[in-house]
């Protein structure tokens, strides 16, 4: 990262050095010939024409054509007060020489260059050199006076001339590399533009002109006392009355001089000098000329303001007006009224007059006065005071005005101008602060983005903020202009920031491979943490070039290892005790891990855990090693437990013929129930060897009867006047049967049909079927027959309480609870619960409750899963789930889950639009109303070829459910 010296310079062509800033300063030092052969200037740069406070300023010098024609080059600043300060180049490139320093509060300008070479050291003048170079830290240089100022010197020089210069412009960077650009035309038109950009009144040809001439300078001094310089404090003087009186509407203002030096150098005399100023007013279309004093006496009692103004002439009564309304405005402060007096033999009031405008002086106060001093003349505040006195009276001789804040009824704010109308959508400078108005008028204020940029508008005072801000603990960083620094790094003072995007300086974090401290400033000698290869092993560097040795370290969120000579581990490492497996990239592993063919399981800490381990409600075992205990019996502290291929502990199941209880341990006494045969007969015995006696036992799937003493049933049975038929194995018959020649219907219960119809067949009295016999059918025939399908859209047909009645009472045949833990984690803790969702979910979507509600029911096993789909998904009708272990869907609670698969229904249904934002992974349009009915779901059965499922018989286990759902008393 470089510091940038984003500036421009230009060389000398056309008899002009023109040296302008990226802030509009303008310098121009009109080219003499040098009788000196030192003299060799090229160009002289300075970096910012206004800096902070505190801010580097960075100033070159090209000198001669090479680097034999000066061994060393040094500059002399001045400021405002005359202390002066020598600067040493810091770094040189061939003829160009960087200067760099931070200044202290002032205004400065380049005093005089000191040029050593092989064989003499000379000094040479910049006045001798025809060079101003001025810029200020924490004050302000005025651009536009600051011109008219350098004109005083060259007032025969026309606009045509100077709008002739030609030069190339050439950007310096700190490390001595150069590159041309050309034409400055553009520069200057761009510079000039700025500068007349922040006036606030327009200039007019009616408008008032006032020059103000701060008396003496530093060749011509004034009078001192009590710590007091004359030519110092009228200059400060003059910069306030200035300052005041641009907020008026209708004037422009000049100063004849804007630091302590001579405006005229050349002049012979004080009052050769104090002509050329009043002529050079004449230049300005002066209305006044207002020359500020302070006055001194041999006695220390003498105080007071006095004003000083013609004694005949045109311009007497004037001048005498002028003067009174100042004066009344110094007494006014409090200073002793000496009067408005009249004189015309004082060199500034006799060529005012001659050059055809009043000319005043002002003795402020007396400086040989202790009180005027120390109220007036030793504090900016007090010579605040006057410079704005002096603004008032001159304002209110003149009739000038200015604007006033307005207060709206709601508490906000309004600026008016001298003409009456609000400022809109625009800056205004008032009392020396920058406001920015809205579209509405009103006074912005906080953070405003204006042209693009974002700017700090004080609250409540609306005034805009530069230098540093800090706001909810984040610091930021206002330019001069009030402009919020962000996306960038930023030398402030001799120390750079980087502010991110929203403009937060960053701080102890890493901006690229570069370090900003814990208060944001780049540490140039910090070096990002990296690793090192050294052979085959690795270490990691830290910034500061140390390492981790026999310790652990997190790097980018992951654990690593290194031994006591700083190498990263990988493999197996036994640390205090524990130990821990770290893979290839020497990262320390977590949760379960197969290594060299077995598994095993680390925890969050990354130590290897042994014995029993506990994950989702299931239990593992590790070995003393480690290992994970699998597909195996396994003796644990005098008990056997059996742990599956996955390693999860048995529990309450039969492993074969040996038994393990709900605590997983193995029951020695317990027998796997099993079928014996006793001569022809056969008996079944439970594991506690009991058997069941006069009553149906489903036995794999299959009910088979025992009689009263244990023995099973075969043939025709009969209980309760209903009739059973028993298979030759003792299995209860279901559906159509041949025995003895006839055939018999017998339903799901088992029990024999008789006296009715099944289906389009008949069964008689005795269940035998009749095939003789022809259904009746009192519907008159048709060509086509209609079948009467199920419609999956409509409203529901049954209750939520049906719902829960029918839930509850498949549960209970199955010996399972609802899984209100887990579902309890996704909303629905009780069933209670989940079929209010459902039913919710179905009646906003215009979809039957209990086409949904059975669907689910048929899908999850009555929510009890088992498949690949996991009941923590969510996921209530196998959405994505295709077989071979594929999962599905997963969906953040029970109602999104539920909502997924009625959009899905609605899709195939219909193609009405969806109530509610489609949370469905499985919607497509192409599925729209391809399967309205329930009948349709099973692809087989489906005249458009598709449908929720291949099973055919899919259809009917869902029409199946609702039969029986909606046959529940609730």
């Amino acid at each position: 990262m470089k510091k940038r010296l984003g500036r421009w310079l230009t060389t000398v062509v056309a008899g002009m050095v023109v040296c302008s800033t990226a802030y509009g300063m303008t310098v121009k030092a009109e080219e003499e010939h040098q009788k000196n052969a030192e003299s060799k200037l090229n160009y002289l740069y300075v970096g910012e024409a206004q800096q902070e406070k505190g801010d580097e300023q960075n100033i070159v010098l090209s000198w001669g054509d090479n680097i034999s024609d000066a061994e060393n080059v040094l500059l002399v600043m001045e400021n405002e007060i005359g202390e002066q300060s020598v600067l040493k180049p810091v770094k040189r490139e061939g003829e160009l020489f960087l200067y760099r320093d931070n200044f202290s509060e002032g205004v400065y300008h380049l005093e005089k260059v000191i040029v050593t070479t092989k064989v003499r050291q000379t000094e040479l003048m910049a006045d001798d050199l025809g060079i101003d170079a001025y810029f200020g830290v924490g004050k302000t240089v005025n651009e536009s006076k600051k011109s008219d100022y350098i004109e005083m010197d060259s007032v025969e020089t026309s606009n045509s001339e100077t709008s002739t210069v030609d030069a190339a412009i050439v950007s310096i960077e700190e490390n001595g590399e150069v590159s041309s650009k050309n034409d400055i035309a553009d520069a200057l038109a761009v510079q000039n533009k700025a500068r007349t950009a922040g006036r606030i009144a327009d200039t007019k040809t009616s408008d008032v002109v006032v020059v103000l001439d701060p008396g003496h300078d530093s060749k011509h001094a004034g009078s001192q006392g009590n710590g007091v310089k004359e030519e110092v404090v009228t200059l400060k003087i003059a910069e306030y009355c200035r300052t005041e009186l641009e907020q008026y509407k209708g004037v422009k203002v000049y100063l004849t001089r804007e630091d302590a030096k001579c405006p005229f150098p050349k002049s012979k005399d004080n009052i050769d000098d104090i002509v050329k100023r009043v002529e050079w007013a004449k230049t300005k279309g002066a209305d006044a000329f207002i020359s500020f004093h302070l006055n001194s006496s041999t006695s220390s009692g003498a105080q007071g303001a006095e004003v000083y103004y013609p004694s005949s002439g045109n311009y007497s009564n004037a001048g005498e007006k002028l003067a009174q309304k100042i004066q009344d405005e110094l007494v006014e402060l409090g200073l002793k009224d000496r009067g408005a007096k009249e004189n015309g033999t004082y060199a500034v009031i006799k060529n005012s007059t001659k050059n055809g405008f009043p000319g005043l002086i002002i003795e402020h106060a007396f400086l040989s006065n202790s009180s005027d001093a120390k109220n007036y003349l030793k504090t900016e505040s007090g010579i605040k005071k006057l410079g704005i006195a002096d603004a008032k009276g001159i304002a209110e001789y003149f009739g000038l005005k200015k604007g006033e804040w307005e207060k709206q009824p709601n508490g906000t704010w309004k600026w008016k101008d001298a003409d009456g109308v609000y400022s809109k959508s625009t800056w205004e400078l008032i009392n020396e602060k920058w406001y920015y108005f809205g579209s509405n008028g009103i006074m912005l204020t906080g953070w405003q983005e204006i042209g693009g940029k974002y700017y700090y508008l004080s609250k409540p005072n609306g005034d805009m903020k530069t230098g540093w801000l800090k706001m909810d603990d984040e610091w930021y960083y206002l330019s001069s202009n009030g402009a919020r620094v962000s996306n960038s790094w930023k030398w402030i003072g001799s120390k750079c920031y980087y502010f991110d995007k929203d403009g937060v300086m960053a701080a102890d974090t890493w901006i690229g491979d570069d370090y900003v401290d814990k208060n944001g400033v780049w540490d140039p000698d910090m070096e990002k943490a990296h690793w090192v290869k050294s052979g085959s092993r690795w270490w990691y560097c830290h910034p500061d070039g140390s390492y981790t040795k026999s310790n652990w370290e997190k790097i980018d969120g992951k654990w690593y290892y290194f031994d006591k000579a700083g190498w990263m581990k990988t493999g197996w490492q036994k640390v205090k005790g524990k130990w821990y497996y770290l893979n290839s990239s020497g990262a320390m592993q977590t949760g379960w891990e197969k290594i060299s063919g077995k598994w095993y399981y680390l925890k969050s800490s990354g130590a290897m855990q042994t014995g029993w381990l506990k994950l989702s409600n299931k239990w593992y075992y590790l070995s003393s090693s480690g290992a994970r205990v699998s597909d195996s019996w396994k003796w644990i502290g005098g008990k056997c437990y059996y742990f599956d291929k996955s390693g999860i502990m048995a529990a309450d199941k039969w492993i074969g013929d040996d038994y393990v209880d709900k605590s997983g341990a193995w029951n020695s006494n317990m027998q796997k129930p099993r079928w014996i045969k006793s001569g022809k007969r056969w008996w079944y015995r439970h594991s506690d060897g009991g058997y069941t006696k006069s009553g149906w036992e489903t036995i794999d799937g299959k009910k088979y009867y025992f009689d009263k003493a244990g023995w099973m049933q075969t043939g025709w049975l009969k209980l309760s006047n209903k009739w059973y038929y028993l298979s030759g194995s003792g299995a209860m018959v279901t559906g159509w049967k041949w025995i003895g020649g006839k055939c018999y219907y017998f339903d799901k219960s088992g029990v024999m049909a008789a006296d009715k119809w099944i289906g389009d067949d008949y069964v008689d009295k005795s269940g035998a079927w009749d095939s003789t016999a022809k259904k009746p059918s009192n519907v008159p025939p048709q060509n086509n027959e209609v079948e009467q399908l199920y419609t999956i859209s409509g409203a529901s047909s049954v209750t939520q309480k049906q719902m829960v009645a029918y839930y509850n009472s498949k549960i209970k045949n199955l010996k399972k609870t609802y899984p209100g833990e887990v579902l309890g984690g996704g909303g629905a803790a009780t069933i209670e619960e989940f079929c209010k969702i459902f039913y919710e979910e179905c009646q906003t979507e215009g979809i039957k409750a209990e086409v949904a509600f059975v669907q689910s029911m048929i899908e999850t096993g009555y929510l009890q899963f088992g498949g690949d789909v996991k009941v923590e998904q969510f996921n209530f009708a196998g959405l994505g789930a295709t077989g071979n272990g594929v999962q599905g869907a997963s969906f953040k609670d029970v109602r999104t889950g539920i909502r997924a698969q009625v959009q899905h229904l609605k899709c195939y249904a219909n193609d009405e639009k969806l109530k509610n934002e489609c949370v469905d992974p499985r919607w497509g349009d192409w599925l729209r109303g391809k399967a309205p009915y329930v009948e349709w779901l099973s692809i087989p059965n489906n005249p458009n070829g598709t449908g929720w499922a291949s099973d055919a018989k899919y259809s009917e286990k869902i029409l199946s459910g609702i039969e029986e759902l909606k046959k529940i008393k609730a």
